[in-house]
């Protein structure tokens, strides 16, 4: 890379740092390619653990100023922190995927920040598109006029600009994915923690949603030590065991119990539609706090059926499956079916009664908002039951 250009990248790099942090520390974390192969600039993949941004220095240079060469760059980073790059295969009109992709990014740029060639919502007033709304959003909308001549016309004039995108579309194993996915996850994750929660507040709201679950809060709510030892006590299983060994000379017993480290529970989590996003920040907060009590956890993500289960592993994922209706039967028939130690339920305890008695305990957990003591439901529920206290 010419000195010229490495120096007003830098420059470029201080403003960001200074301004949004986060995107100055994810840019410090790319290498950086000058080449003529692009028009203009491009984050692309170059491993299964690396990102770098391409750049054509004349493009570079005909920007008129420096607050388009922040914006340009900013719009990279973006494209990058939403993960747009390995998205991109999971659409098949590749032009609309990347019109899509610049409207999301572009609104969270200032305008004056952006060249006056670039994409906004306002090159589709036909489509009368809603702002900040997701990329699936617009890639639909748009894809239901795929046909209009006046947006075939405008798809021909921003064939140029999108180019940059081509790199987004390169055949990539599954296993490459995957390792991009976890280093890209662990990046994001690793500069959110550096910053404080103003410089967090600041960032693109679609960006903080991917990022919530994992800055949440490692306190929990309930002490699910205590909890879960009164739990499976009750359930007439022995999963508690002296935490020393010599007895109390006052009163001869052992002071300390802890929960059993191969004590087996199947949680269920409501997946449905009236589980708000704060809802799963908190039931995967409790969850982690169960797990890290040394408990064995086969988690189950359900909505009006069974749509993903797997062994959790301390790690939160991504996002879970369902958001439609209620059916709290197929869970604890899984229950009885799997037959763990101990179950517990995590919902808003909205939906039918359940058809199905668990032959084991199961513990129902509702969140801040769900049924309350005294409600209907709350009586119906079969089982033990436990509120989750309101966050302020």
């Amino acid at each position: 890379m010419n000195a010229k250009l490495e120096k007003s990248l830098q420059t470029t790099a201080v403003q960001l740092i200074l301004k949004e942090p986060f995107f100055g520390h994810l840019f410090s974390m790319l290498s950086k390619r000058e080449t003529e192969s692009i028009a203009t600039l491009a984050v692309c993949s170059v491993s299964d653990q690396f990102f770098q941004l391409l750049l054509n220095s004349d493009y570079w240079f005909r920007l008129e100023n420096d607050a388009h060469r922040y914006g340009v760059l900013k719009h990279e980073l973006l494209h990058l922190a939403l993960r747009h790059l390995s998205l991109a295969r999971f659409y098949h009109h590749k032009l609309l995927f990347n019109i899509a992709a610049d409207l999301v990014v572009n609104q969270y740029i200032a305008p004056t920040q952006l060249p006056s060639d670039v994409i906004r919502l306002e090159s589709f007033p036909f489509q009368q598109l809603l702002p900040f709304q997701s990329l699936d959003y617009y890639y639909k909308k748009l894809l239901d006029h795929a046909t209009n001549d006046a947006l075939q016309n405008q798809l021909s004039d921003f064939s140029d600009w999108l180019d940059r995108h081509q790199f987004w579309h390169s055949e990539q194993s599954q296993t490459a994915q995957q390792h991009l996915e976890r280093h890209l996850g662990h990046t994001l994750l690793t500069i959110a923690r550096r910053l404080n929660q103003q410089q967090i507040g600041q960032l693109p709201s679609e960006l903080l949603e991917q990022l919530q679950w994992q800055l949440a809060p490692e306190q929990p709510s309930i002490n699910w030590q205590r909890a879960l030892r009164l739990f499976v006590a009750a359930g007439g299983r022995t999963a508690i065991k002296n935490t020393v060994r010599r007895p109390s000379k006052r009163y001869g017993t052992t002071p300390g119990i802890k929960i059993e480290r191969q004590l087996s529970i199947l949680v269920a989590i409501d997946t449905s539609g009236s589980i708000s996003e704060d809802d799963l920040v908190l039931f995967f907060r409790e969850i982690h706090q169960i797990w890290r009590q040394g408990a064995r956890i086969w988690l189950v993500e359900c909505d009006y059926k069974i749509q993903h289960q797997y062994a959790y592993s301390g790690k939160t994922p991504k996002f879970v499956q369902g958001r439609g209706g209620t059916n709290f039967s197929e869970p604890i028939s899984l229950v009885n079916e799997r037959l763990p130690d101990v179950a517990i339920y995590f919902t808003d305890g909205l939906g039918p009664v359940p058809e199905v008695a668990s032959r084991r305990p199961l513990l129902w957990v509702i969140s801040p908002k769900g049924w309350r003591h005294g409600d209907r439901m709350w009586q119906q529920l079969p089982g033990k039951k436990l509120k989750m206290p309101a966050v302020h």
